[in-house]
Formats: C-alpha cells, sequence, structure tokens
C-alpha cells in the first residue's frame, strides 16, 4: 500500500491516500455546515443532529446518525484545532458552556475543583 500513495519520483504511483482525502472532505464538510447556516442543507443537519445548535460544539455522536453525519463527527477535531469562536453579539455565547482556551468547557473545571476541595 505504501508504495502506491509513493509520488512518482519515488517509485510510486502517485495516489493520494483515501483516508487522508476523506478526513479532509469530512473537515470542509464541517466548515460549510459551520459557515453556510442560510444553506437548506445546513440547516436540515443542524435540525435533525442538533436540535438547531450551529457551532462547534454541536457534532456529537449519535447511533442513529448518518455515515455521513459519523465521519464528520470523528474528523472536527481538525476544525476545531485551527478555528475560534467570536463573541459578537452575545446571543449564541455561553460563557460557561463553551470551550475557551482548554479542551472542555469552563463549567467543567469550576465544578472539577469544587469536588476536589
Amino acid at each position: 500500500m505504501g508504495k502506491i500513495i509513493r509520488n512518482k519520483n519515488g517509485g510510486g504511483l502517485g495516489l493520494r491516500s483515501v483516508r487522508q482525502t476523506n478526513a479532509a472532505f469530512l473537515a470542509k464538510l464541517n466548515w460549510r455546515v459551520l459557515t453556510e447556516m442560510d444553506k437548506l442543507w445546513s440547516q436540515i443537519l443542524c435540525a435533525k443532529y442538533c436540535n438547531n445548535q450551529c457551532d462547534l460544539e454541536m457534532f456529537t455522536p449519535r447511533a442513529d446518525a448518518s455515515n455521513a453525519w459519523k465521519g464528520m463527527v470523528e474528523n472536527i477535531k481538525i476544525i476545531q484545532k485551527g478555528v475560534r469562536g467570536e463573541i459578537g453579539n452575545r446571543q449564541n455565547t455561553l460563557f460557561w458552556m463553551h470551550k475557551w482556551a482548554l479542551d472542555k468547557p469552563l463549567s467543567s473545571e469550576v465544578i472539577a475543583d469544587l469536588h476536589q476541595k
């Protein structure tokens, strides 16, 4: 398998890794859901899987999800690494529930500290 995806100068066929290509496609789909919320297909996904919550936290696993949604959930980490939220008009900002500087919400840190004391 390794020789197939090597570049042609390295003795391979120069084919792309299917796994990496699929991850890139799913990450782009995640990005489009987040940035094209006015599109019908994006609204349908948000309504079906996210209770109309449209932010980085909406990508959660579900047993009854389609294969496309499961793949999007698996690959949301690619988007989460490079994107940060913007407070904007504060209507969709949940100070305690959104992830700010950590990989978990601020509320979970405060509750964990309270339990340790």
